[in-house]
């Protein structure tokens, strides 16, 4: 039963044989000749950029993603996981937009690698912003200011935003980080209760963060350079001739704009060691508490708790960044209603976002619900 090993076995050859044949096969399939498909194309090179080891904050509180029901109702922008591609690898669809990053200065295998498993390109966010353009340009008739409905006070502020709820909860959010809302004021002469109410017009005090991910927004915003990118999006508009170049202009505009914005995103993130696709945000691609838009990160930014970072989904961080916006953009100490109403609209034009703030700031600062601005009779 034992061989001989003095002398070589007869059925060695028939052995061997096909183990030599079973070796070739093996190397013929992996050598450097073997050209890879479409299918089995490798990723990017470089490591995953890792997820960010402080987990993003509201207010101290993790932020929470949104609900299945909530994402359905929010739309496209907040279902996009749902087309994936495989794990670490580039959706093709972003291939011209990284191939203009890397053109312009951002070759970084890091900013590359923010693409990994990123949701396909979709026509949705830059059609909604062209719908909204469309309407405003094309359907929407203007009244002479003389036939303008004179308003009533209550009429003038967001409904359903200043009430005994909010009131009470500004006043807690107020006491709860007391010492860099006394901080901030103290350093930039914005009253608390001004950032308090512009932070709770924004997201609840965090408590809603925007329906979509910020960097897949800008994203798709950013790559829709063409009419023929975004017609799905805007299938339902009722389009003419006349209209095309209208809406060239409207893309080369609204996308150069997403570009800017987006480059700003991703620099904010390599720096702040984030994860870009666990930013929420809204619909154009705003973040945090406060919700700036990336390019107004780097300026007026604040580090309000002194860890070494800018994270605007920190309260201490967001108060500070909202009062240093505010002093950017002129306010002072002793400014009237009006010259407040006219910075608060550097945040956002609308005059009734400022009217909010106005109001609910005097209930925070009062303790009584007001109906109006101070300024203005109920």
């Amino acid at each position: 039963m034992f061989m001989n090993r003095g002398a070589p076995s007869r059925s060695y050859p028939y052995i061997l044989l096909p183990c030599l044949i079973l070796f070739w096969l093996l190397a013929a399939c992996s050598s450097p000749g073997h050209a890879p498909g479409p299918k089995d194309a490798a990723p990017p090179k470089g490591a995953v950029f890792p997820q960010s080891e402080t987990p993003l904050r509201s207010g101290g509180r993790k932020v929470e993603t949104l609900s299945p029901g909530e994402k359905e109702k929010a739309g496209p922008a907040a279902s996009a996981s749902r087309s994936r591609p495989p794990a670490g690898q580039v959706d093709l669809s972003w291939r011209p937009l990284l191939n203009r990053l890397r053109a312009d200065n951002m070759s970084d295998p890091i900013y590359a690698n923010y693409f990994n498993n990123l949701a396909a390109f979709s026509a949705d966010p830059m059609g909604r912003k062209i719908k909204e353009l469309f309407v405003s340009a094309f359907q929407r008739e203007p009244r002479p200011a003389s036939e303008e409905p004179a308003l009533p006070a209550k009429a003038r502020i967001y409904p359903k935003v200043v009430t005994a709820a909010a009131m009470e909860k500004c006043r807690s959010y107020l006491t709860e980080y007391e010492a860099y809302f006394a901080a901030a004021e103290k350093k930039y002469a914005v009253p608390r209760e001004i950032l308090v109410a512009l932070l709770y017009v924004e997201t609840r005090l965090g408590d809603y963060l925007g329906p979509a991910n910020a960097f897949w927004s800008l994203a798709c915003l950013a790559a829709s350079t063409t009419p023929e990118q975004v017609a799905p999006g805007i299938s339902s508009l009722p389009l003419t001739p006349a209209h095309q170049g209208w809406l060239r202009a409207k893309l080369t505009e609204k996308s150069a704009w997403a570009y800017r914005e987006l480059k700003a995103l991703l620099v904010y993130c390599r720096y702040n060691n984030l994860d870009p696709s666990l930013l929420p945000g809204s619909v154009y691609g705003a973040i945090g508490l406060c919700q700036f838009m990336p390019s107004n990160i780097i300026p007026h930014g604040q580090d309000g708790d002194g860890d070494g970072r800018v994270d605007l989904f920190s309260a201490p961080d967001a108060v500070f960044s909202v009062a240093r916006f505010l002093a950017d953009h002129g306010w002072e100490q002793g400014l009237s209603a009006d010259q407040q109403r006219a910075v608060l609209r550097r945040y956002n034009n609308l005059m009734r976002y400022a009217n909010t703030i106005l109001t609910l700031a005097e209930s925070a600062r009062t303790g009584v619900l007001q109906t109006a601005p101070p300024d203005i009779s109920p």
